[in-house]
C-alpha cells in the first residue's frame, strides 16, 4: 500500500510540476500581451489625436469649399434640355453643348461656329 501511495504522490508531484511549468509560460504570454497592449493603447492615442487634427482641418475647410462651389455655380452657365449621362466628363459635356447650340443656329440660319470655335485667340485686356 505504501508503495502504491508513492507512485501515486510522484505522480501528483510530476503533474504539479508539468503545471507549475505551463503556469510559468502561461504569466511570460500573459505579460507579453499586456506590454503589446501598453504599446497598442500609445499608438492607439497617437491616432486618435491624429484624427482630431485632421477632422478639425476638415471642419476648417468646409465652408472655404462651399464658398468656391457657390462661385463656380455663380460662373456657370446652366443649360436645359440638354441628356446628361451617367459619368459624363467635362469634355462631353461641352461637346454636347457646343453640337447643340450649332445644330440649333444652322436650324435658325445662325452660323455660330465662328463664334463658338476660336475661344483659344480671344485675350483678355489688362485692368
Amino acid at each position: 500500500m505504501t508503495e502504491t501511495n508513492n507512485k501515486r504522490l510522484d505522480e501528483l508531484v510530476k503533474e504539479i510540476s508539468g503545471l507549475r511549468e505551463s503556469l510559468h509560460y502561461t504569466q511570460k504570454d500573459v505579460e507579453e500581451l499586456i506590454a503589446k497592449d501598453k504599446r497598442s493603447s500609445s499608438k492607439l492615442s497617437e491616432i486618435d489625436s491624429e484624427v482630431s487634427i485632421v477632422a478639425a482641418n476638415i471642419r476648417s475647410f468646409l465652408p472655404k469649399l462651399d464658398y468656391l462651389e457657390g462661385q463656380s455655380r455663380r460662373n456657370n452657365i446652366v443649360i436645359d434640355g440638354i441628356q446628361e449621362s451617367g459619368n459624363e466628363s467635362w469634355a462631353e459635356s461641352e461637346e454636347k453643348v457646343r453640337n447643340s447650340f450649332l445644330t440649333s443656329s444652322n436650324s435658325r440660319g445662325l452660323n455660330l461656329k465662328e463664334c463658338i470655335e476660336p475661344d483659344d485667340q480671344l485675350e483678355r485686356e489688362p485692368g
